[in-house]
Formats: C-alpha cells, sequence, structure tokens
C-alpha cells in the first residue's frame, strides 16, 4: 500500500511539472494561440492572443470578435480542420497586420475542438513589399529623362504601397503630390541631398507607424534618387556642352575656310606667312575641341 502511494504521488508530481512547463509555454509564447469549440465559440487564449484581438475572447464567439467576411473564413477553417482532422496552414491579414496561421484539430475526450495558432509575420511581409517597390523606383528613375518625370515617377510608384496614403515628392522646385494626406499613422519625410545640399524632399503619409527596417529602407531610397538627380543635371550639362563645342567649331571653322581662299589669292609672301601662322593656331583650336567632344561623348 505504501509502495502504491509512493508511485501515485511521483506520477502527479511528473503530471504537475508538465502542467506547468506547458502552461508556461501557452501563457508566455510570443505567438496567439486559441482553442476554439465547433461553433466557433472560443475556450481559451493566451495573453498574446488577447493582445493581438483586443480584447479577452474566452466564451465569445468567432462572429463577435471578427468582421462579418473575416470571420466567415476563419470559421471555414476551423470547421474543416476538425472535420477533416488535418491541420490547415495559411496566411491572414486584418487591419494592416499579417499572420501565418495553422488551424490544428485537437481532441478532447469525445470531443474535437481546433488549436488556432498565429504568428504575427507583418514585419517580413512589410519589408517584402516596400523593398519590391523600391525596385520598382529604381526603374523609373533610371529611364527618367529629367527631374519632373523622376518626381512625377518616384511619387505615384511609392503610392502603389498598401499602407500609403499619400507621397509627396519636390525637387528643385518640381512638385507632385498623390493620394490624400492622413496624418493618423505615420508620416515620414526624407530629404534629397546632392553635394552637400538639401535640393528635396519626399514626404510619405502612412496609415501604420513604420518599422525601423522600413525607415533605413527608404532613407537608402532617397540617396538613390537624389544621384539620379544629379545625374540627370550631368547628363543636361553635358547636352549643353556638347551644344556649345559644336557651336564653336562651326564659328572657327567658317572663318578658317575665308582665310584658306584668301591665301589662295596669292598675296605678298609676308601676308601669305601671316595667314598660314593664324592656321596653324586655328587648326590647333579645332583639334582640341575635338578631342574634347570626343571626351564629352564618352561620358556621355
Amino acid at each position: 500500500m505504501v509502495k502504491l502511494e509512493d508511485e501515485l504521488r511521483t506520477f502527479l508530481k511528473a503530471v504537475n511539472t508538465v502542467v506547468r512547463r506547458y502552461t508556461a509555454i501557452f501563457e508566455n509564447a510570443p505567438v496567439s494561440i486559441l482553442v476554439v469549440r465547433a461553433d466557433g465559440t472560443v475556450e481559451d487564449a493566451n495573453p498574446a492572443a488577447v493582445a493581438k484581438i483586443g480584447t479577452n475572447p474566452i466564451g465569445k464567439s468567432v462572429f463577435e470578435l471578427f468582421d462579418e467576411s473575416v470571420a466567415q473564413e476563419r470559421m471555414g477553417r476551423i470547421t474543416r480542420a476538425i472535420e477533416g482532422g488535418e491541420s490547415i496552414a495559411v496566411r491572414e491579414s486584418r487591419d494592416h497586420i499579417h499572420f501565418h496561421t495553422v488551424y490544428c484539430p485537437l481532441r478532447e475526450g469525445d470531443e474535437v475542438k481546433c488549436l488556432v495558432v498565429a504568428v504575427d509575420i507583418s514585419s517580413e511581409v512589410w519589408t517584402q513589399r516596400l523593398c519590391e517597390t523600391i525596385k520598382d523606383v529604381g526603374r523609373v528613375i533610371l529611364r527618367a529623362p529629367s527631374v519632373g518625370e523622376i518626381v512625377k515617377g518616384v511619387g505615384e510608384t511609392l503610392l502603389a504601397v498598401d499602407d500609403f496614403r499619400c507621397v509627396e515628392v519636390c525637387i528643385r522646385g518640381v512638385r507632385h503630390s498623390a493620394g490624400e494626406p492622413d496624418n493618423s499613422g505615420d508620416v515620414v519625410r526624407l530629404p534629397l541631398v546632392v553635394g552637400g545640399r538639401e535640393i528635396g524632399y519626399i514626404e510619405i503619409h502612412a496609415a501604420r507607424v513604420l518599422s525601423e527596417k522600413e525607415r533605413k529602407l527608404l532613407d537608402a531610397l532617397a540617396q538613390d534618387v537624389s544621384f539620379a538627380v544629379r545625374l540627370v543635371e550631368i547628363q543636361g550639362q553635358l547636352n549643353k556642352n556638347l551644344e556649345k563645342i559644336v557651336r564653336l567649331i562651326d564659328g572657327i571653322r567658317n572663318p578658317l575656310t575665308a582665310i584658306v581662299l584668301t591665301g589662295e589669292l596669292k598675296l605678298s609672301p609676308e601676308w601669305d606667312a601671316v595667314v598660314k601662322e593664324q592656321v596653324g593656331k586655328i587648326v590647333g583650336v579645332l583639334e582640341l575641341l575635338d578631342d574634347a567632344w570626343e571626351e564629352t561623348e564618352k561620358i556621355r
């Protein structure tokens, strides 16, 4: 009898240890955990789930906790997991928050319930979408022939991000604004700097607070846009230089032709020597201009 009592105490101690361990995991897990009955009533929820939902869901139906369309989707998955006896893994979103959710059948005696485990993957989703948009911006600014096209292209492309409500871009006094300003979330102003001087800005109104990773990506984007503006301006200056060189060459070539023709009139030897000397100088200038034109063409 004593031996049996000892074995019972040992067994209960082991059970209590397991219960405490799994209770600690349930209570402290950084992911949302719900136990839902077949009728959609939440039987249990850990603190992380309560925080994400914004209220204590225990005893409430999923139809009380979520909008009709969202509740219908989630109830359908709960039912399929319970009746099918297999786990279902999906991506879900609600109010700009994204989850990777697993619906698992959970048998307790004769009743089958559904264990719902949701991991917040919002940061990864936001970052991935922003990276894709930044790539699109890069393609836009590479093709843009002018500052005006950069301003418009950057503004319209950034507005494609779901959570961006308004984007305003201003460079060298050229301004473009798309969307409706909204100060309820986050407002980020990115200065555009060329040669140590601010030449404009990108201002973004977001529906939520942007993460530190997103802000770093946007800072890098602002540098890329600034560099693109500088390249466009250099291209414009090179074009002007080319036009100027062409005009100079023409301006020298025409009088040179006249001088050569004058020389053919066989004037005095002294005049002939002077003409040849001036022709030599002009030819030297032409050669320098030709070299400069070729170098400019290489940069272009």
